[in-house]
């Protein structure tokens, strides 16, 4: 085997494992986006959740993160995600054409007062209607 060969063949071979540990990376990352949103993380977790979603290649605006490829939270197609860390930390999806009594049943939420709530073992997940009528699963962690 000659010299171009044999750097072709580690070049690939470094390639793959770079590609494998991005692919691993995002997956972490998602999987600590998708806890978040679901009130399974406790509380000092706000930097962890910012730096996933800055993995996840996130385009930020005033807290508000706009995922190029959607996650699933509670079997539920998320894009957008509002975080924020002022008195609490508070982790917000929007889930746009979804109906509220759908993303309770998703959630196991209970009905509340023509919402949904639920308190975990990390705080409170909330169902609820939000501007523009677009239909928000948020969690606001307490512990």
């Amino acid at each position: 085997m000659n010299a171009i060969m044999k750097l072709a063949l580690v070049t690939a071979f470094l390639c793959a494992g770079i590609s494998a540990y991005a692919a691993d990376a995002k997956l972490a990352a998602a999987t600590t986006v998708e806890k978040a949103l679901s009130c399974e993380l406790p509380k000092g977790k706000y930097k962890t959740v910012q730096k996933a979603l800055a993995t996840l290649g996130t385009k930020a605006k005033d807290e508000v993160y706009t995922l190029s490829t959607p996650i699933n939270v509670f079997g539920l197609q998320v894009t957008q995600i509002n975080i924020s860390n002022d008195d609490v930390e508070i982790y917000i999806s929007n889930i746009p054409g979804a109906k509220l009594d759908e993303v309770g049943k998703a959630a196991k939420l209970q009905p509340l007062a023509g919402d949904y709530q639920l308190d975990t073992k990390h705080g409170q997940l909330r169902a609820a209607i939000r501007d523009h009528n677009v239909v928000s699963l948020s969690c606001t962690v307490k512990k």
